[in-house]
């Protein structure tokens, strides 16, 4: 796979398997993978360019990472939070495709 995946912790990985149902078995690669796809599709927020940190929605998931070394730093679940996130349904196949991740 060359696509570069996004960099995750002990404490994102926990609080994937937590906050996003049906994942709570998934690999720390599989939960990378999930996470990039679900990072590129989601709807940017916010952006802070001092601190080089970017905020996308996906869903009712909030994904904040760091743009610089590429690291995730946080992740929410905004259940009932939030408007509606349109996600692009072909695109997500192809990134499916691209970074292997079975349907």
């Amino acid at each position: 796979m060359r696509t570069n995946l996004l960099k995750i912790d002990k404490g994102i990985i926990h609080k994937y398997r937590t906050y996003v149902k049906g994942n709570e078995t998934k690999s720390i690669l599989e939960i990378r993978k999930l996470l990039t796809r679900n990072f590129i599709l989601g709807e940017e927020i916010w952006t802070d360019n001092i601190e080089n940190i970017q905020a996308r929605m996906f869903g009712n998931l909030k994904i904040i990472v760091d743009m610089e070394n590429y690291q995730i730093k946080n992740i929410y679940n905004n259940l009932g939070k939030n408007k509606r996130i349109y996600i692009n349904q072909l695109e997500k196949e192809n990134l499916n495709k691209v970074l292997e991740i079975a349907a």
